[in-house]
């Protein structure tokens, strides 16, 4: 019986084997076909409404050029840029103003796809890579007007990137790792601690390693730790305009990260700032060590985050 059982495993793995690549690409072309009709019949938001009518219809999104008021929350930086630029050219349209987070679907998908396919056994990383383009709270952000498509769309690049430059140490790879994680936080400022950690990692990492050492730490400073001087200082404004929030105006650490992880693990209880920098720090060291124990960790919180959310629903419809 045990050996029948081996058996259908292996004629699966090695049927898994043989079309994993055309399946992803299917998939993906799939995912992306609903994301285009998501934005073309989804009516147009209203944060999204906010971000055209104050941001991309005036051209008034440029750091430290604009008033600041509760209304900045809605300009995401990279998407309010990208937008401006299909408006200009094709005018408006919900539709046109989305293609800034469209056109980010192929990247999604694609470092999915090399995240997935880095794992040895192809039934684990069939598994993971449907459950990174089926979680629907994160793939329709990408049919959408805001900036949360493009920062998880960079935010996988740079995890990407990273793992790249663990087994190769080539310089393109930790730079393209940190232009992919800034990019993320140009689009979503909610990423600070995740984008610190990283630069953090990597400076540790390439002292410690000490190979072409002042050439790295140039990149960082250049492409990482500049950058994030800039945005800290944008990001202290848009606090003192109540700007930096999400759903409320309490400030970044109390209201911004904790209701988003709320959103995340679906609770109302309140959450330690000790947690968050346990959490990034876990993100950190899943980002740049990746492997199979860390993706079977994400496929099961993935599962069992959706089992939470079925019970849920079905709790609110039975009361």
């Amino acid at each position: 019986m045990l050996n029948k059982i081996e058996a259908i495993f292996d004629n699966f793995e090695r049927f898994i084997v043989k079309y994993f690549n055309k399946f992803c690409i299917i998939t993906s072309i799939l995912i992306f076909v609903y994301l285009l009709i998501r934005a073309y019949f989804v009516p147009f938001l209203h944060d999204e409404i906010m971000t055209f009518w104050f941001y991309v219809d005036t051209g008034e999104y440029i750091p430290f050029k604009y008033n600041i008021d509760v209304n900045a929350a809605n300009n995401h930086l990279i998407n309010t840029f990208i937008c401006r630029f299909f408006y200009n050219y094709f005018g408006y349209s919900p539709f046109i103003l989305r293609i800034s987070n469209l056109i980010f679907i192929p990247f999604y998908c694609y470092f999915s796809y090399k995240i997935a396919k880095s794992l040895n056994s192809k039934f684990l990383a069939l598994i993971l890579f449907l459950s990174f383009i089926t979680i629907h709270p994160i793939v329709e952000f990408l049919a959408l007007c805001r900036g949360y498509g493009i920062s998880f769309a960079m935010l996988l690049g740079s995890f990407w990137y990273a793992n790249s430059y663990n087994k190769s140490n080539k310089i393109l790879h930790l730079l393209f790792s940190i232009i992919a994680a800034l990019i993320a936080l140009s689009a979503n400022l909610s990423l600070m601690l995740i984008f610190i950690s990283i630069l953090f990692y990597f400076t540790l990492k390439i002292i410690i390693n000490r190979e072409r050492l002042f050439l790295k730490l140039l990149i960082i400073i250049t492409f990482g730790l500049l950058p994030l001087i800039i945005l800290t200082k944008y990001s202290f404004l848009l606090q003192k305009g109540g700007a930096l929030y999400y759903g409320s105006q309490d400030g970044f650490w109390t209201l911004t990260v904790t209701s988003l992880l709320k959103s995340l693990v679906n609770t109302n209880k309140e959450i330690n700032h000790l947690v968050l920098y346990i959490l990034s720090l876990i993100f950190i060291v899943g980002l740049c060590s990746f492997n199979e124990t860390i993706a079977w960790i994400f496929v099961i919180t993935m599962a069992l985050s959706f089992i939470v959310t079925i019970i849920s629903l079905l709790t609110e419809m039975f009361k």
